[in-house]
């Protein structure tokens, strides 16, 4: 790893030394002078973080999977079973079911993830699906610090008072408010 950060700094340097007055007049130029990658076990380099940065969309799925690294994988379900206000109560039980959609041993769809995600007894609905709705469960939620979660006590509420929510926009907007 060592040896690709050193040749990633002679590029980016020598990628500078050539960079002329003349291209600075012509307009904005971005130029990274930093990265960090991972070399794997096929000698390709991967920017360290794929499975955290990337959307939680099929398209995210599949980008993830291409990289064929469990680790990446298990950092992207996490993101997703956050986003949903979940959580995963056993990662051994994770990492056994990681190789079949992480493209080590299978590739699989984004939906056929949620769908195995959700019905697995090792990932659980987290405060914001169970806590009470009252002032008490609102707190416990609050020290998440997690639009999620929160999002799902807010639905909780709404639904609880026989309501629907006319403008999502305007929910989305009022829980940052309320998060923590």
């Amino acid at each position: 790893m060592a040896l690709a950060l050193a040749f990633l700094s002679i590029i980016s340097s020598a990628a500078a030394t050539r960079f002329t007055q003349d291209q600075a007049s012509t307009g904005i130029v971005l130029l990274q002078t930093r990265v960090d990658v991972e070399i794997n076990s096929e000698t390709h380099a991967v920017p360290r973080g794929v499975g955290s940065s990337v959307p939680t969309t099929e398209k995210g799925y599949q980008l993830v999977a291409e990289l064929k690294d469990d680790n990446e994988m298990k950092a992207f379900v996490y993101r997703l079973v956050e986003k949903e206000a979940r959580f995963v109560k056993d990662a051994a039980e994770l990492s056994g079911m990681l190789p079949f959609y992480s493209g080590t041993q299978g590739v699989q769809s984004f939906e056929s993830l949620k769908k195995e995600l959700r019905d697995v007894p090792w990932v659980v609905d987290g405060e914001g699906r169970n806590a009470a709705l009252n002032e008490e469960g609102y707190q416990k939620v609050g020290k998440h610090k997690s639009r999620p979660h929160m999002m799902a006590f807010a639905r909780r509420i709404l639904d609880a008072n026989f309501k629907k929510c006319s403008d999502e926009g305007a929910l989305i907007g009022l829980v940052p408010y309320y998060d923590g």
